[in-house]
This record gives C-alpha cells, sequence and structure tokens, in this order.
C-alpha cells in the first residue's frame, strides 16, 4: 500500500528520480511516530518527527530541530 502513495505515484509521474523514496540527493517530507500506525489507527497522533522541505522540526511543538534551529526568543510574558 505504501508503494502506491510513494514509488509507484511518482513513477507514473515521471517523477521517480527525485520523489518517492528515501534516498540521498533525493526529496522527501514524511513523518515519523514514536507508535506503529498499523497496529492502531490512533496511533497516527503520536508524532516524534516532521520533515517538510528539508526541514526538520520536532512533533511536540513544531520548533526547528534542523537545520541550524532558530533561538528561542523572550517569552511574551517576561518582556
Amino acid at each position: 500500500m505504501l508503494e502506491i502513495a510513494t514509488i509507484n505515484g511518482a513513477r507514473r509521474q515521471g517523477l521517480d528520480h527525485e520523489l518517492g523514496s528515501i534516498e540521498q540527493c533525493g526529496l522527501a517530507d514524511l513523518i515519523v511516530f514514536r507508535e506503529d500506525p498499523l497496529e492502531q489507527i490512533r496511533n497516527t497522533r503520536s508524532i516524534a518527527l516532521v520533515m517538510k522541505n528539508g526541514i526538520l522540526y520536532s512533533g511536540e511543538d513544531a520548533s526547528r530541530i534542523y537545520p541550524d534551529p532558530p533561538p528561542s526568543g523572550v517569552m511574551y510574558f517576561k518582556r
């Protein structure tokens, strides 16, 4: 089932040289779960990491992890 949504879909559009698989120099938007969503669909709520356009974000608070995370600013109530 995953191949239908990933490499086969990219191959059908002629983009399999860039999309559809995880490899060096490829583009990937992906979600990393803490728990297996195949065991229980509610496990899709257990997001550990999200990668979008080559930037890695935390699943907890959507803060940027990689590359070069920006410094956290002063909290609004501490100004």
